[in-house]
């Protein structure tokens, strides 16, 4: 059986949903060569043999009525087990309907056993919660367990990971383990945290602390003429730790924070092409032997991250999505559409999926345009927003 965690995000609205997936739960070998399987959308399920239909009644496989060797593709019509007849005109609408619903229970295979693998496989789903699929004479039952634990609900996730084999959980209200609030120290968490090794993590709130093994180990000295100040991201640059804030970027050294007298407010900070490239309200920099050099070929306005998809640089700022062929190629407005854009990612289909202030965008590089999916839902600026789910 696994386990994973979801992180659903809407508005600040949000709840960590604890999941079990899909378990298999017996191996039947039926009695005769399996056809096919077919619910009514009922729960009510039926096996199609060669010269008989079963229904599944009572936690059993009963008789439910004869067919023939004439009888292939089996169907339900007018409330009915019935069958495709290729003599009538309307044969091949119903026939490409079924070829359909063929190539959608493909994702189902990889529940089979190998030496069950064939070229179509059927499913259906009963009342009782069980997924069947057919393979030959085997039968496989499947139950899918939709117990779904609420941990955290109306709290704005910034961030989920593991720590010490237990959910790790950064918020605006506090870090927590699982649904424990732990290191209260911090009043005001930013959702920002940052995992040296598996025993060394650095927390950021309205205070920086250093743990050891889910313990505080000291806490960083943030100058006087600092206090108060919002700190936005945490980054491990060439062994050393970065980290941004309204009040520019300091690094961190020793237990101490030293401000790099880099005075623009910092949205994000990220590695790209081996270099340090800071998102600010400003435009975009990058750190050059000890300075931070402008990126003039994106222009000085507010950005909140950048990306390397491709080879191709794709700037979200709160104007739009910006796009460069190269480091320093000047860039294109790419899409405008007067929306705050926060991150950009590539699924395994090539599309880019945009996430922005007022919803998710997918690009389709074939129709070279956006789609508008998730409507009217505001994602966090840094919200996970990641290609898979976190394992536990």
């Amino acid at each position: 059986m696994k386990f994973f965690h979801i992180l659903f995000v809407v508005l600040c609205n949000l709840v960590i949903l604890n999941a079990r997936d899909t378990v298999v739960v017996e191996i039947l070998n039926f009695s005769a060569p399996i056809i096919s399987i077919m619910d009514d959308h009922q729960g009510n399920v039926f096996i199609h043999t060669m010269k008989m239909v079963y229904k599944f009644e009572d936690n059993q496989w009963k008789f439910h009525r004869n067919c023939t060797s004439e009888d292939r593709e089996m169907i339900f019509e007018n409330g009915e087990v019935s069958f495709i007849d290729h003599s009538k005109p309307e044969a091949n609408e119903k026939l490409t309907a079924y070829l359909e619903r063929l190539k959608k229970n493909k994702v189902w295979s990889h529940f089979l056993k190998s030496t069950d693998l064939v070229e179509h496989i059927f499913v259906a789903k009963d009342k009782y919660k069980n997924i069947w699929i057919s393979a030959g004479s085997n039968l496989y039952r499947l139950n899918i367990k939709n117990d779904y634990t609420v941990l955290h609900r109306n709290k704005s996730i910034r961030g989920i990971d593991t720590l010490n084999g237990k959910l790790l959980v950064n918020t605006y209200h506090g870090i927590f383990l699982d649904n424990q609030r732990i290191f209260p120290d911090i009043t005001y968490s930013h959702g920002n945290y940052l995992k040296i090794s598996d025993s060394t993590w650095i927390f950021i709130g309205d205070k920086i602390l250093n743990i050891k093994k889910d313990k505080i180990h000291f806490e960083y000295d943030i100058p006087a003429a600092f206090y108060g100040i919002s700190l936005s991201k945490a980054i491990d640059y060439k062994g050393k730790i970065w980290v941004g804030s309204n009040s520019g970027i300091f690094e961190l050294v020793g237990e101490k924070m030293i401000h790099s007298h880099f005075n623009i407010v910092i949205h994000n900070l990220e590695i790209l092409d081996d270099k340090l490239i800071a998102s600010t309200k400003k435009g975009l920099y990058f750190l050059k032997d000890k300075k931070w050099m402008q990126m003039n070929n994106f222009p000085p306005i507010h950005f909140n991250s950048i990306k390397k998809i491709d080879n191709q640089y794709y700037g979200m700022s709160e104007n739009g999505l910006y796009v460069s062929s190269s480091f320093y190629g000047k860039a294109k407005l790419k899409w405008n559409k007067e929306i705050d854009c926060y991150e950009i990612i590539k699924d395994n289909k090539n599309n880019l999926w945009l996430s922005t202030s007022n919803g998710i965008f997918r690009f389709n590089p074939g129709s070279n345009s956006f789609e508008y999916l998730f409507k009217n839902i505001e994602f966090n600026k840094r919200s996970a927003f990641y290609n898979g789910l976190y394992p536990c």
